[in-house]
């Protein structure tokens, strides 16, 4: 199957399951649940493929589901949505469901995706620094991904939908090599 597919599937399912928790006003309930099911299914990789098995019972899935319920303190809404998902064998779109979902929320909740690529971690003082920066910047609340990317040599990268923030060591070398050549 293409990714295109999965991505259009993965949006189905997220927002079906977004309307529903919306509805049932759980949604950050299920958000919770959702990175927690990610943690526990990349964990135990066998567990998607267990799952999703055609040799088990229904009586057996709702096993394994009532186990993740009780150990994640699942609500109902995200329990019902996994057994869409198995029943559907669309389990392994879990993920990408996942992420979906809180891109929805984001864009519901007027939120910025931002992903900053660094060689280390910040310090919280930095973190907070950067972020007031942030919401200054982009005008609203900013969810950001922190990503170590030694490749940068220093500095940062900041990418916030398609607009790129490069204030990078690698970046600033790469211009002055282009600079001493003429370029």
């Amino acid at each position: 199957m293409k990714k295109n597919s999965k991505e259009k599937i993965a949006r189905v399912y997220s927002s079906a399951l977004y309307a529903v928790a919306k509805d049932a006003k759980v949604v950050e309930k299920v958000r919770k649940d959702l990175s927690a099911l990610q943690e526990v299914l990349s964990a135990d990789e066998s567990l998607p493929a267990q799952m999703s098995s055609p040799l088990l019972t229904a009586a057996e899935i709702n096993t394994l589901l009532g186990e993740l319920e009780t150990r994640l303190g699942l609500c109902k809404e995200t329990v019902n949505f996994l057994q869409v998902l198995v029943s559907s064998s669309k389990l392994r779109n879990l993920g990408m469901v996942a992420d979906d979902f809180s891109r929805l929320y984001y864009q519901d909740n007027n939120i910025a995706e931002v992903v900053v690529e660094t060689v280390k971690a910040l310090s919280p003082a930095q973190d907070k620094k950067l972020r007031s920066a942030l919401v200054k910047r982009f005008g609203r609340q900013v969810e950001l991904d922190y990503q170590i990317t030694p490749s940068i040599l220093g500095g940062m990268r900041i990418l916030c939908g398609s607009e790129l923030l490069d204030a990078s060591l690698n970046s600033k070398l790469n211009n002055l090599e282009n600079l001493m050549k003429g370029k």
